[in-house]
């Protein structure tokens, strides 16, 4: 069974403001604040606009923020974007990067990753961590500048030491991959424990792992269930799988597959591929669960459709032993034939069982059997729907 780690985060931050320096007083500012505090998005707009055409940088980057959000007038991008260009003219580092946002995903403005580039180095060369955390995503995907781990590791160690936990999480990943700098898993587990601590789910996760595996700190099996179900709480479907794990092997807890059940099926709902697996296998065998032939044929179907080699031969199983469902022996040997090209390890025993199977098919079969595996070999084969229209054109 598999463990999940989870990888780099990539999505670029629009950023608020969390506190505004003390500036000059301005008639209708702290109105326009309290109104926008309270939701009274009309009067917050009027006291904003007034001052925003005067050419308040603080109130203009309020008005950007308006707009992108739609907070009491229609959302509209390129408005969001006029009003961020006036006030990052001025030097304001939350407009700078909101605005970089926009020329990053070509929303309200032309696509332009270069200049969003520059945008984002404005901000982050004035220490705005929101920034620099995307310019170290820009500069790890190479999105308007060379592509530059060092540079992005770089980017994310200041941002993460000023707390920022996306930053940390990522700079935990990239010393735990040797991303950009050397590998140091020590230091990796210090920066996912530090993102972990501010809830940030997928790091949680992985220090999980770490605790686990004993990477880069003593092993600690019943700490890592607690980091695992801090994450899958917050719906993170792979410690939600890792969890699941914990329970079903008595990894840090007391064995107790009716939990290990309860959380494979959470994850399993959520796409994990191993988890849906594993379902399959506890359905079958009515470990924690009832036993459920359909249920068990439901989700070796779903880990199926994802490319998973053992759901493969798995289904191939319960076609040839009719388990649950009318035997066909055609439908078995694609499906072993599709496990075994999937993954040609020694260990895969689908080979092996299609093989077998050739003696209880006549020439027309065997050549309609062939013809299926050939189908079904593909990763991005509908095995679910090829499947059903081979059933359907038997009956």
């Amino acid at each position: 069974m598999k463990h999940s780690l989870h990888r780099l985060l990539n999505t670029l931050l629009i950023a608020t403001p969390l506190g505004l320096a003390a500036l000059p007083a301005a008639a209708g500012w702290d109105e326009g604040l309290a109104a926008y505090n309270a939701q009274n998005f009309p009067l917050a707009l009027k006291e904003f606009q007034a001052l925003a055409d005067q050419g308040d940088a603080r109130a203009q980057l309020k008005l950007g923020i308006m707009y992108d959000h739609g907070r009491g007038l229609a959302k509209s991008a390129a408005d969001a974007a006029r009003w961020y260009l006036q006030a990052a003219a001025q030097g304001d580092v939350t407009a700078q990067n909101n605005l970089a946002v926009l020329y990053s995903e070509g929303d309200g403005v032309p696509k332009d990753e270069a200049l969003a580039a520059a945008w984002y180095r404005k901000a982050a060369d004035q220490g705005f961590a929101s920034a620099q955390f995307n310019l170290g995503l820009i500069y790890q995907k190479g999105q308007g500048v060379a592509q530059d781990e060092r540079l992005a590791a770089q980017w994310f160690r200041k941002a993460a030491e000023q707390g920022h936990r996306g930053a940390q999480f990522n700079l935990g990943v990239m010393l735990d991959e040797g991303l950009g700098m050397a590998k140091d898993e020590a230091q990796a587990v210090h920066w996912y424990r530090k993102a972990a601590e501010q809830g940030q789910r997928d790091a949680q996760n992985n220090l999980a792992m770490m605790l686990e595996e004993g990477r880069g700190v003593a092993p600690n099996a019943q700490e890592a269930v607690d980091w695992y179900r801090k994450s899958a709480l917050q719906g993170t479907h792979s410690a939600q799988f890792n969890l699941g794990i914990a329970y079903d092997q008595g990894q840090g807890v007391a064995v107790d597959k009716r939990e290990a059940a309860k959380w494979y099926l959470q994850a399993a709902k959520g796409g994990n591929v191993n988890a849906q697996f594993n379902l399959g296998l506890m359905y079958a065998g009515g470990q924690g669960i009832p036993q459920d032939q359909a249920q068990s044929l439901h989700w070796y179907g779903q880990a199926a459709e994802q490319g998973d080699a053992g759901a493969l031969q798995n289904l191939g199983g319960i076609y040839s032993k009719a388990l649950g469902v009318p035997r066909n022996r055609v439908v078995a040997y694609a499906l072993y034939d599709a496990a075994a090209a999937r993954d040609p390890s020694a260990e895969n025993f689908a080979p092996g069982l299609r093989d077998k199977l050739i003696k209880f098919l006549n020439p027309t079969e065997l050549a309609q059997a062939k013809a299926l595996g050939q189908s079904l070999r593909s990763p991005d084969a509908p095995v679910l729907q090829t499947i059903s229209e081979q059933l359907a054109r038997k009956r």
